[in-house]
């Protein structure tokens, strides 16, 4: 029979030793920030703890959105245990988010999956009481500052959490409910004066004789005299 021999005997075979990956299940610490505001610009900020220190290069995915709706998802691998820049001001409603591994070889095992707890973003409606329309936004703090309505002869005094106007809202508060904020108004004073022009006439309120006369008057209500 023929003999058959290798061409290179000095050639040899390396074999990658495959570690045991890790899972991304006991990632701990699983928390949201939905008004997380740096240098000006206001964020939804994800945030967890690794199983194992973080290493550079292994890349995570978020994903989150409405719970049975479709999900929106980022890779992140330059800060493995926190994730923002995603936009504020979601839709008010129930969320769940989640974190997998892509397995890049460096971390974590391959598609590893861990859930976050579900979060809630609530609707913040504005009642204007008579003034200019305010769209509604939505978060989990009231936002701050608060926006400025305006009303025609008015003046605006501030947003009550209640139709009576006895609670006061706080701008940056935090909110656990879908909330309606309530605008008071303060109307303007004016004053009305009553000139005869070089003739006279009688105030039928004191029956006196008079050239001028001056009254207040609240927008909305009858002129009280004054003079």
């Amino acid at each position: 029979g023929t003999n058959y021999t290798n061409s290179d005997e000095s050639e040899t075979n390396e074999f990658t030793t495959l570690k045991a990956c890790e899972k991304l299940g006991a990632a701990t610490g699983l928390t949201v920030v939905t008004n997380f505001v740096q240098d000006g610009q206001t964020y939804v900020k994800f945030s967890w703890t690794p199983a194992a220190p973080s290493k550079e290069g292994t890349t995570q995915k978020l994903c989150y959105g409405l719970v049975g709706q479709e999900k929106t998802c980022k890779e992140s691998a330059k800060n493995l245990g926190e994730a923002k820049g995603v936009a504020s001001n979601l839709p008010a409603g129930e969320y769940e988010w989640s974190i997998q591994a892509l397995g890049d070889g460096n971390n974590y095992c391959d598609g590893d999956k861990v859930n976050g707890t579900h979060f809630y973003i609530y609707s913040i409606t504005y009642n204007t009481n008579g003034g200019n329309t305010i769209a509604a936004t939505s978060g989990t703090t009231l936002p701050d500052p608060l926006p400025i309505p305006t009303r025609e002869h008015y003046n605006f005094e501030g947003w009550y959490t209640d139709q009576g106007l006895t609670q006061e809202a706080t701008a940056g508060a935090a909110i656990t409910q879908n909330t309606t904020l309530y605008a008071k108004w303060t109307a303007n004073t004016y004053i009305i004066t009553l000139d005869a022009n070089g003739g006279t006439f009688v105030d039928k309120r004191d029956s006196q004789t008079k050239g001028s006369a001056t009254f207040d008057y609240i927008y909305g209500t009858y002129a009280t005299y004054n003079d």
